[in-house]
């Protein structure tokens, strides 16, 4: 059975790690959306699995040549991780 937020999931893991491997990056981008989408619901928006989710997200719009996209997806999470690492949360 598949972790349902996409951690200990190793089957999981390798098939986002195999649709980016192959460029199909629309497919791991739905796949990193459902994982970011399931640990937000469930650690909430800032937690490190989430951010760390998110930022996997971010790198397929930069794959395909859509940097502002990527670059947008970046910064919603740079912030969060600046407070999680300066002991906000």
């Amino acid at each position: 059975m598949l972790d349902p937020i996409g951690r200990g999931g190793e089957l999981g893991r390798l098939g986002r790690w195999e649709e980016a491997r192959l460029g199909r990056w629309a497919g791991a981008l739905m796949e990193y959306h459902r994982v970011a989408a399931a640990r937000e619901h469930l650690l909430g928006p800032d937690h490190p699995d989430t951010l760390a989710a998110r930022e996997d997200k971010a790198h397929c719009p930069e794959q395909v040549g859509r940097g502002r996209e990527a670059v947008e997806l970046y910064r919603r999470v740079a912030v969060p991780r600046r407070q999680l690492a300066a002991g906000a949360f």
